[in-house]
């Protein structure tokens, strides 16, 4: 390392201010995508599109069983983790259901962290197609993990 510095050439002093403006760069636009996530589920939820995404989605949740109720937790953990764990966790339903729909919100989670990692990505020549197929994979088998473990694992 010492080595590296000082073939960039850079201070000590230099290189720790350039690593907290990256940090505090990278802070802004986290917060920025979370609010800017927040903020199109508000308006979504406000014009009946998440309403109606959440309506088609209880449709699929009536086919395999899962309770309704989770619908919309599914609808707000697609786009914010926070939002969707939350909505999952204050759902009227079975532990064991929340837990399975907060596993996948938790291994999903959200195009607002998804939007960050492409913005991490664009500097850099890994591609973002491998991480977004891991990420639904992730989320299937979490749900089902729930579901087979629960017996030997419920509180």
């Amino acid at each position: 390392m010492h080595e590296a510095r000082l073939l960039d050439g850079r201070s000590l002093g230099k290189l720790l201010q350039d690593s907290i403006q990256s940090a505090l760069r990278l802070m802004i636009v986290i917060g920025g995508l979370v609010v800017f996530f927040s903020v199109v589920i508000e308006m979504l939820t406000r014009t009946g599109v998440a309403e109606a995404m959440a309506e088609l989605l209880r449709g699929l949740f009536q086919w395999f069983g899962l309770p309704l109720q989770l619908a919309d937790a599914v609808i707000y953990g697609l786009f914010e983790v926070t939002l969707g764990a939350k909505a999952a966790g204050s759902a009227d339903t079975l532990l064991m259901h929340k837990a399975a729909i907060a596993a996948w919100v938790l291994s999903w989670g959200g195009l607002s962290v998804h939007a960050q990692v492409v913005s991490l990505l664009s500097r850099t020549d890994m591609r973002y197609a491998p991480l977004l197929v891991s990420r639904m994979l992730h989320g299937f088998i979490s749900i089902a993990l729930v579901y087979l473990l629960w017996g030997w694992l419920a509180p």
